[in-house]
């Protein structure tokens, strides 16, 4: 009779873990949503236009932070977990910086077919990613 008991706490302890995993993942993917990414793509366009022969150099760190930011909106589409009040931000945000990494041919550097490491120990990102991949994908679609 106690190993009956022992099992059951042992089970619903391990099911409220998993549980709780989910959640602290959904809270983690809505606090670093990129509020932000309309005002950054604005700006990435306002810079190219001032300077239409701009180098690739001089916006390669807005151009890397943008490709972060569709990731991000990407990965909180798909989490179940994540609040319908987020994912719809997410997409309202995500046709906008789409739009801007599909017009400026953003994450050429990234070759179809191949893994990159991603930010270690990052909670929301999977270690390993097909970055030019995902970035092609979510193109295709808003078309």
């Amino acid at each position: 009779m106690r190993i009956i008991a022992h099992l059951a706490i042992g089970s619903i302890v391990i099911l409220c873990g998993c549980a709780t995993q989910t959640h602290i993942r959904a809270d983690y993917i809505r606090a670093t949503l990129p509020y932000e990414s309309a005002v950054l793509v604005k700006s990435a366009e306002k810079t190219r236009r001032a300077n239409p022969d701009v180098e690739a150099g001089t916006t390669a760190l807005l151009d890397q932070l943008i490709i972060e930011d569709a990731l991000r909106l990407d990965i909180c589409l798909s989490d179940p977990h994540v609040s319908e009040k987020d994912k719809s931000y997410a997409r309202k945000v995500l046709p906008l910086v789409v739009a801007y990494i599909a017009t400026n041919s953003v994450g050429s550097g990234f070759q179809p077919g191949v893994e990159y490491e991603m930010l270690p120990d990052d909670f929301m990102f999977p270690q390993r990613m097909k970055i030019r991949d995902v970035l092609d994908e979510l193109i295709r679609d808003q078309k």
